[in-house]
């Protein structure tokens, strides 16, 4: 809300906001090395874009900025002794959402995937509409017919993920399995070293509703969970039930201490550019029925400031703005600085004009320099995170046993090995913590920066339902078997037969920036 007068008045105001529906595959994934974006629909890109903007508060925040306009207010506020759920747990700074405000999300259609599998009551509805076999109807033949009663589902190109029962495709309601994890939409003839192994739309929102939507890059400054009030969704499908079910319920009913269920609302104002209305628009024209096909770009914006903002692709616009070419996960940029190798050297991303700020290489060196700015210095921030990651050890919260640091040899001593709160000095401290930020790799820094209470809510997440079959990406791995001399996808259980296997997808190390070198 805002404030006129002295009375709170409600206002919305749009924080972020992205278009898109590609994403790319496994072995674009391990070759990206961090620097590209994996996945590019529109939910998913919009997610990340809040995120530069919440840290994009945080510095604001330290650094006095006035707060002059709406457009300048910010959503968060310092709290002075980190308190998560009425208990002051640590004395680092932390922020939360200030009083009266209230989150909402909007998608132009249902999130792929589980959400997308709506009942359907009529083959005019949804993905039934489009069929050939039920096409316009015959010389003599009412278009009634083609809308009688009918027990269906709407489809969806999101495929079973791994470890999950295929489809049986059979007639009506028994097309789809329904409560299974899938991965983004894709040809079925597609290599397997193209297909992707994100997930879908629908499981990250629901796991983004139980574990906070700021991620764990933010989980310490922000120990309690953002959430949103309020999901609304458009097009012309909906059943309110069946998507509370799909993006919250399917996980568990709310928790004490943890995210609140939020509203499931729909709206029939249609979203011009979207799919479903330039198909209706091209029905109306008398133009031949046809497929539309969605744009191979993605445009992103938030309302982000200092350096979130300044990694914007334009220096005219307000924020962050920023394009990308969905199937490449690239900015739309130059490509004259593109390493030869595809883009494989992080030590390129400086002045690679294809390297998105939402690509996770990105995300996390900024990451890096924002904690430095608000804890003070590149020592506090290796200090924080060390003991982040000794909190998170400490309880047993790890996902895996896997090595996050490699020295020279390839091994490293575990995290859990490190100085424990409260015990005497380690004179081989410092060693390690250079060690540490010397190899740092993108998986450890969301364990450090997360903290024991946002693992915690990510465990309890992925304990529940089926996404207990949900790995984490640091144990997803792309292979190239020596005797068949191709390449598929692996999960980290099947690699015993495997020649050559290249680090797990968020097993790279993140490239420090030259300010924190």
């Amino acid at each position: 809300p805002a404030s006129q007068g002295g009375t709170l008045q409600p206002c919305l105001r749009v924080l972020a906001l992205a278009t898109g529906t590609r994403c790319i595959g496994v072995a674009a994934m391990m070759a990206g090395n961090g620097n590209v974006v994996h996945d590019c629909h529109a939910e998913a890109l919009c997610r990340r874009a809040f995120q530069r903007y919440l840290f994009g508060e945080i510095e604001s925040s330290l650094s006095g900025q006035e707060e002059d306009s709406l457009d300048h207010c910010s959503i968060l506020e310092r709290v002075p002794d980190c308190i998560l759920n009425g208990v002051v747990a640590t004395k680092e700074p932390c922020w939360r959402l200030k009083p009266g405000v209230r989150l909402h999300f909007y998608v132009s259609a249902l999130p792929c995937g589980e959400c997308t599998l709506v009942p359907l009551n009529s083959t005019a509805e949804g993905t039934l509409s489009r069929r050939a076999d039920l096409g316009a109807p015959a010389d003599g033949q009412e278009a009634s017919l083609l809308e009688q009663p009918l027990m269906d589902c709407n489809r969806t190109g999101a495929k079973p993920s791994s470890g999950m029962p295929e489809d049986p495709k059979a007639c009506g309601i028994g097309f789809h399995c329904r409560g299974i994890l899938r991965y983004k939409s894709g040809r079925s003839d597609t290599r397997p070293e193209s297909r992707s192994v994100s997930y879908s739309c629908s499981e990250k929102i629901c796991r983004w509703n139980h574990t906070g939507w700021q991620g764990a890059l933010l989980g310490r400054l922000l120990p309690e969970p953002v959430t949103v009030a309020t999901v609304v969704v458009g097009g012309s499908l909906f059943d309110e039930a069946f998507v509370q079910e799909a993006l919250f319920d399917r996980a568990g009913p709310p928790q004490a201490g943890g995210a609140v269920r939020p509203e499931f609302w729909h709206t029939k104002v249609p979203f011009h550019s979207s799919r479903e209305s330039l198909e209706k628009q091209a029905a109306t024209a008398g133009r031949p029925r046809a497929k539309t096909s969605t744009a191979g770009l993605s445009i992103i914006w938030s309302l982000a400031r200092g350096l979130q903002a300044s990694r914007s692709i334009s220096a005219a616009a307000v924020g962050f703005y920023d394009v990308l070419v969905g199937h490449t996960g690239e900015r739309h940029g130059l490509r004259c600085d593109r390493p030869a190798c595809g883009g494989q050297h992080a030590a390129a991303v400086d002045a690679a004009s294809w390297v998105s700020a939402l690509s996770k290489q990105i995300m996390a060196r900024d990451a890096m320099l924002s904690l430095s700015c608000i804890l003070g210095s590149a020592t506090a921030v290796e200090q924080w995170l060390a003991s982040g990651a000794a909190e998170v050890a400490a309880t047993g919260q790890q996902h895996s046993s896997e090595v996050l640091l490699a020295d020279d040899a390839g091994a490293c001593p575990p995290v859990a090995k490190r100085r424990r709160e409260g015990s005497s000095e380690d004179p081989d401290d410092d060693n390690k913590r250079q060690a540490l930020t010397a190899t740092l790799t993108y998986a450890w820094l969301k364990d450090a920066a997360g903290g024991a209470a946002f693992v915690e809510r990510r465990k309890r997440f992925h304990s529940s339902g089926p996404f207990v079959h949900w790995p984490r990406k640091r144990s997803i791995r792309f292979s190239i078997a020596a005797s068949a001399g191709r390449s598929e996808s692996a999960g980290a259980e099947g690699l015993a037969d495997v020649a050559e296997a290249l680090p797990p997808v968020d097993g790279f190390v993140v490239a420090k920036a030259p300010a924190w070198q």
